[in-house]
């Protein structure tokens, strides 16, 4: 279970593939038990949206691809892949290039 799941009262539900049950049907979800008013409720949505979730809420923090793939304990490939989707999707402005070290020597001569 990753970092970002070990709330309380959340909890990561998956299946075995079966001949009959496999593909969307058998993919892992996220169960949050919640309380309202004295009123218990179960939600539920699906790993891959609470994942992309999380990246959106990671990027419009700042935070770099290579951070968010620790933080989530997803390898860098699958957050550029979620990032890919919500660029696509979401209107999510990619990150600038990082400046060489080279380009803050130059700046720093010419300051």
């Amino acid at each position: 279970m990753t970092k970002a799941l070990r709330m309380k009262n959340v909890f990561e539900l998956t299946f075995s593939k079966a001949r009959d049950f496999f593909g969307d049907d058998a993919a892992p979800m996220l169960i949050k038990l919640k309380v309202t008013n004295g009123q218990v409720t179960w939600d539920h949505e699906k790993v891959r949206d609470a994942q992309l979730e999380q990246v959106r809420e990671m990027v419009d923090a700042g935070m770099r691809t290579k951070d968010i793939a620790k933080e989530l304990e997803l390898t860098p490939g699958r957050v550029s892949q979620l990032m890919k989707k919500l660029r696509k999707h979401h209107s999510v402005v990619p990150f600038p290039k990082p400046r060489s070290n080279q380009d803050e020597c130059e700046s720093e001569k010419n300051a």
